[in-house]
C-alpha cells in the first residue's frame, strides 16, 4: 500500500472550530493567530494505492464553492487545487 497526502487549498479559519475548548495560551506559540483571529490551516486530501487501484478519501472543500463561500473560509490553493495535484501524480 502507498498512502499520498495532496494539498486541496490553505484556508484561514477561527482556532475554535480546530481547537474547541483547549484554551488559546495552549497552542498561540504553535500557530499564527491574526488579529482578527483566525489561523492558517492546510487542507490535504488522501490518497492510497492498492492492488494497482487508487482510492480517495475526502475530497476536502472542492473546487466548486462559490465566492460567498470562498470567502467565508478565505480558501486559496497556493500549492495547486485537488484535480491539478492529481494530475502531477498521474490520476484521474
Amino acid at each position: 500500500m502507498e498512502w499520498i497526502l495532496v494539498p486541496t487549498g490553505r484556508v484561514r479559519v477561527d482556532p475554535g472550530g480546530a481547537f474547541g475548548v483547549v484554551p488559546r495560551s495552549l497552542y498561540e506559540n504553535f500557530y499564527k493567530i491574526s488579529d482578527d483571529n483566525l489561523m492558517e490551516m492546510d487542507l490535504h486530501t488522501m490518497l492510497v494505492r492498492s492492488e494497482g487501484k487508487w482510492i480517495l478519501i475526502d475530497t476536502g472543500l472542492g473546487d466548486k464553492l462559490n465566492d460567498v463561500a470562498k470567502g467565508y473560509w478565505h480558501l486559496t490553493y497556493p500549492q495547486g487545487s485537488l484535480h491539478e495535484n492529481l494530475a502531477k501524480l498521474n490520476v484521474k
